[in-house]
């Protein structure tokens, strides 16, 4: 964009003081003028009557580059059935007859009854050449026989820490993998990824956040092949303006043994990639693993029987590490689903504020369960709390298995009530109903499925604004990233990050917010994606 003058839309600025506006000057890349009624001398007059400018959508937690890597793959998704999964796996076998391994991502792991997720079963689908499975979940995964010879893996082989090879009766690993420290173990050592499609593969997944009116994506951590190549490619776009979203990214660990060396790391990233559309300052910690997998760290208090899972990192070494990466201006983004890493979590940003770090950005990602005691901690230690809405529906797997925690789940307005502060991402690809921010600010309103009122999340006081949604997809997010000065809302001198849509999403039912197209998606002042 030139000088363009956007006139009679309901322009959203995200700013409590100015709701909404009706027209908007953009010079260049960045937002000159807001406000009712703008001097539109010298300017391009665009006439947005009926339509709704939003501030450009941020995806607040996903992982960008993992997608990036798994999308010339197979693609599994969260609805698919058992059938479903191995017809999939069959075709693009089938069509692919001269790929030397085959890689998959997004079986719903809680389809499966405990054996059925085996080595045998997937060497009858593919028995020739190694082929290896991603969870929807990303804590678990499965391979055949032919991925365990070609690792050299057998009935002596150890689990390696964080880590748990399931076993049959003689020791020999069955096939199903628990944790990532396993799916970096075999997407590390066999060459799953064709760097020749890297492009490719980078053009069609951004396209995709394009065409859903995300403007800008905070990258939560992805296989270390070709992480290097992905980053450097990606930064070439950042410096040759053809990115069509900003990238925040992060260095990431499961385990306090690798901070000796990850935060060196960082400081090394944070100076090479350090360009306003693509950087890295971010210390991420894996602190649990999830509900599905049985691995997310859950209390006897929470579970109203037995604790569930473990915190990976305890309190002092986790504390120390944040605060070091305070003290290199590092922000940081912890992974918390069960209440038991949720309160580690919140009590290591009370340590970092504690030691003076108050403008250190604090993540907590997914925020499942949370104490209530909790609850008043995000606000008081500063630290925004994270979830994917897409997952704010009644689970009934869940309800059979634990009844007691199907309404415990995803307590935000609680912790909007206290004053905290929400940031809302899709965890993609292990995302399990859709990435698009509208689908999310949808199911944040409704708790519930599109088209499915009977799966409604309780408790239902639990259900958020739309605003608070926006928000969380918006000035929040670009918050959590340390870039809200320059983006996530709509005010002069800001970058021209813009989403404008069909209608206005306070206005139509809330069961149709999904439905509203994206008209136009502008980053940097730069149109990525226009409707038709």
């Amino acid at each position: 964009m030139k000088s363009v003058l956007l006139k009679n839309a309901r322009i959203y600025t995200m700013n409590i003081d100015q709701p909404f506006s009706s027209e908007m000057r953009i010079d260049g890349n960045k937002i000159a003028a807001v406000g009712q009624l703008l001097d539109s001398s010298g300017c391009e007059a665009i006439d947005l009557k009926g339509k709704t400018v939003l501030p450009g959508l941020i995806d607040a937690h996903c992982h960008i580059f993992e997608n990036i890597q798994l999308s010339g793959g197979i693609l599994l998704d969260a609805m698919m059935t058992k059938q479903d999964v191995d017809d999939t796996i069959r075709a693009f076998i089938a069509a692919h007859p001269d790929q030397k391994n085959y890689f998959g991502i997004g079986y719903p792991e809680w389809i499966y009854e405990p054996g059925e997720v085996t080595r045998q079963h997937l060497d009858a689908l593919c028995p020739d050449k190694p082929l290896f499975l991603r969870s929807n979940g990303g804590h678990e995964s499965w391979c055949n026989t032919k991925a365990f010879e070609a690792l050299g893996i057998t009935k002596d082989t150890p689990d390696p820490e964080g880590g748990v090879f399931d076993r049959e009766a003689d020791g020999m690993p069955n096939g199903h993998l628990n944790e990532m420290a396993l799916a970096q173990l075999f997407t590390d050592g066999i060459e799953w990824f064709d760097l020749s499609q890297l492009s490719q593969n980078a053009d069609k997944v951004l396209g995709r956040y394009a065409a859903a009116g995300v403007t800008g994506v905070i990258d939560c951590g992805c296989f270390e092949k070709t992480r290097e190549t992905l980053m450097d490619m990606l930064h070439r776009r950042a410096e040759a303006q053809t990115l069509t979203q900003w990238i925040s990214n992060c260095c990431v660990t499961e385990s306090a043994c690798d901070f000796p060396e990850l935060l060196p790391q960082l400081q090394r990233e944070s100076q090479k990639y350090c360009h306003p559309l693509f950087f890295n300052h971010t210390l991420k910690v894996v602190n649990d693993g999830t509900v599905e997998t049985g691995t997310a760290a859950l209390s006897a208090e929470m579970t109203g029987s037995d604790p569930i899972g473990e915190v990976y990192v305890d309190l002092e070494p986790l504390s120390k590490a944040c605060i070091a990466a305070a003290k290199m201006d590092m922000d940081i983004h912890l992974h918390g689903i069960g209440d038991e890493a949720v309160h580690t979590n919140l009590m290591a940003a009370k340590a970092v504020r504690e030691a003076g770090y108050s403008e250190t950005r604090i993540t907590n990602a997914h925020s499942q369960f949370v104490r209530p005691d909790d609850v008043p901690f995000f606000n008081r230690y500063n630290v925004l709390a994270n979830t994917s809405t897409i997952w704010h529906y009644r689970n009934v797997e869940l309800e059979h298995q634990m009844p007691i925690l199907s309404d415990r789940q995803f307590r935000m307005q609680s912790i909007l009530k206290t004053g905290g502060r929400m940031t809302l991402g899709s965890d993609a690809p292990f995302d399990e109903t859709g990435y698009a921010p509208l689908l999310g600010v949808e199911m944040g309103v409704t708790r519930c499925l599109p088209n499915h009122p009977d799966l409604v999340m309780a408790p239902e006081s639990e259900r958020l604004s739309v605003w608070q949604c926006l928000e969380g997809y918006t000035l929040n997010a670009a918050r959590s990233a340390h870039v809200d000065a320059d983006t996530g809302s709509l005010e002069p001198g800001k970058r021209a990050d813009l989403t404008i849509l069909e209608a206005d999403p306070f206005e139509v039912p809330s069961e149709q917010i999904h439905t509203i197209p994206i008209l136009y998606t502008v980053m940097n002042g730069r149109i990525t994606y226009q409707q038709n």
